[in-house]
């Protein structure tokens, strides 16, 4: 786990930016029909979660740590992004599920996710097998999302919204031509902006 107030772009790793912004833009579609009336289609996942994907811009980057960033991209054209802004996802239990994905990958086995069902905070332990009662076992990266197992006697039951999750991610981000910007020298030093978009 990174400290407190970095930002970790592949390999580079940023200390406390001032001005930073973190914005997720909710993926939907809108049409207005005849009558005026605005219709919105959500995306979602297979598991029906509306997906959203994130925007991050960070201000006040040294060159050295550009420099790096920029050789970085220019040998891989995604990369990883971690904050230590945590984010919060909501699931739909069915009854029968035990099993729940996440949008994103978890950053790595701490810090330990949060997870509440119906409300009342669970066990959480980083674990692949099957979890007792009372536990929720959880696994940073499955195919690209963060998994997590509840026991047969915790089965989610069919509410709207009953399992909540919080979990520090990993975006898989590029960082478009565009996203390289020169903002000035401040005591020699050239600084830049730079923008990250999630894949």
């Amino acid at each position: 786990m990174a400290d407190e107030g970095t930002i970790e772009i592949g390999d580079t790793t940023l200390d406390t930016p001032i001005g930073y912004t973190h914005d997720p833009l909710k993926l939907e579609s809108s049409e207005y029909s005849i009558g005026g009336t605005l219709l919105t289609t959500r995306i979602v996942t297979a598991e029906d979660q509306p997906k959203s994907k994130y925007t991050f811009v960070v201000s006040g980057i040294v060159n050295s740590k550009m420099y790096a960033i920029k050789a970085e991209v220019s040998k891989i054209g995604n990369i990883d992004y971690i904050d230590n802004l945590l984010i919060v996802e909501r699931l739909t239990g069915d009854a029968a599920t035990l099993i729940f994905y996440t949008q994103r990958r978890m950053s790595a086995a701490t810090p330990l996710p949060v997870v509440e069902l119906g409300g009342v905070a669970m066990t959480v332990e980083v674990n692949a097998g099957d979890p007792p009662l009372d536990k929720v076992y959880a696994q940073a990266d499955i195919a690209g999302r963060a998994r997590f197992k509840f026991n047969i006697g915790n089965v989610p039951p069919a509410v709207d919204n009953n399992i909540m999750i919080r979990y520090e991610p990993k975006y898989l981000i590029r960082i478009p031509e565009d996203g390289f910007r020169y903002t000035g020298m401040i005591k020699d030093v050239a600084n830049y902006l730079l923008t990250c978009r999630e894949v």
